[in-house]
């Protein structure tokens, strides 16, 4: 298992006004990113961790009554062709599932849960699962319709921090011909550590490694491990590793298991004063006739900046053109945080 942890610290030391300009220093990581390679940095202090959340109950209440609420979203959303959905909409539980009217590729659609506004902190396992579910059904359809369709990630913005462009809770699955940058990494560099390790799965790999370092290893939801990344992409950075290769591979039961996992890192995060979040799952390719043991579906979650009328957006330069993450909280401190949890 050749997995190496690479980290390197430095300082920054400057006149501080706030000490009547007696030298400070200020001590920062950057972290290389076992997969990828990718680094990113983690910094004591950015800002964002003195955000505190506003009520926006009124911005709620002004806004219920919006096309993917209950009342609405049968005559306000569009349908699925016949071939795709039989019926147009997928439903599941407390979930309704339809195409995105401005979607960001060929089978782009939108899972809505039934209340127009859930707290972070009320998202059961339920739910979620609903959720899931309702993506599953949707991406075995796309790709039975079009077996070109073969990359697919499932994602989540919660509140307008986080991107989302309505209050109203909603997933999005994405199933397309074309994959994303991010997932064409981890599926290239996954491969290529099977192939150069002896036909060893690095997702397996790293759950074994955390395990024996007990510094991020968060624990288990059933089939699910869960731990936080050695270098975080964004805040508070939870990752969870399955056992199943690819989305629609997925039994019922791993499916509960994401979802128990989620509903617990949600909790966190409100306990924690947080109030946005992103979510994106990474599936292996559809009808891959290769070794489909060197990739393992995967889930991201990153808690984005809280929720205020005017609130700082997290994604500066260094993340947005410079594509280097920065954190506030090291993945060891997130981890001792949640493990109570699980």
């Amino acid at each position: 298992m050749p997995i190496h942890l690479i980290k390197e610290g430095n300082e920054s030391i400057f006149l501080n006004p706030m000490n009547n300009f007696s030298e400070s220093s200020v001590y920062f990581e950057i972290r290389k990113d076992p997969l990828t390679k990718e680094t990113s940095r983690i910094v004591p202090e950015t800002g964002i961790e003195f955000q505190k959340t506003e009520d926006f109950s009124e911005m709620i209440k002004e806004s219920k009554g919006c096309f993917f609420c209950e009342e609405n979203v049968e005559s306000d959303t569009p349908k699925f062709k016949k071939e795709i959905v039989e019926d147009g909409r997928i439903k599941a539980g407390s979930v309704i599932l339809f195409p995105n009217i401005f979607p960001y590729g060929r089978y782009s659609g939108v899972c809505a849960f039934k209340e127009h506004f859930i707290p972070m902190n009320e998202f059961s396992a339920e739910l979620i699962g609903d959720a899931l579910t309702a993506c599953k059904i949707f991406a075995e359809n796309a790709y039975k319709n079009d077996k070109t369709a073969k990359y697919c990630t499932i994602n989540w913005n919660f509140l307008p921090p986080a991107g989302s462009s309505i209050l109203h809770p909603h997933i999005q699955p994405l199933i397309d011909p074309s994959v994303s940058n991010y997932h064409r990494l981890l599926l290239y560099n996954s491969k290529k550590y099977f192939s150069e390790n002896g036909r060893s799965s690095y997702w397996r790999d790293i759950v074994d490694v955390e395990i024996e370092r007990d510094e991020r290893y968060i624990g288990k939801t059933g089939s699910v491990e869960w731990i936080t990344p050695f270098a975080p992409r964004g805040h508070f950075e939870i990752i969870g590793i399955t056992n199943s290769p690819d989305y629609i591979s997925l039994s019922d039961e791993e499916i509960m298991d994401i979802a128990t996992g989620i509903s617990k890192i949600l909790e966190f995060y409100d306990t924690e004063g947080r109030s946005s979040f992103n979510m994106s799952i990474y599936s292996g390719i559809f009808g891959n006739t290769e070794d489909k043991e060197y990739f393992l579906t995967n889930i991201h979650i990153i808690a984005r900046s809280n929720m205020q009328r005017y609130y700082m957006n997290d994604a500066n330069y260094l993340r947005m053109l410079l594509n280097e993450p920065v954190v506030s909280t090291s993945p060891e401190e997130v981890c001792k945080r949640i493990q109570n949890l699980f």
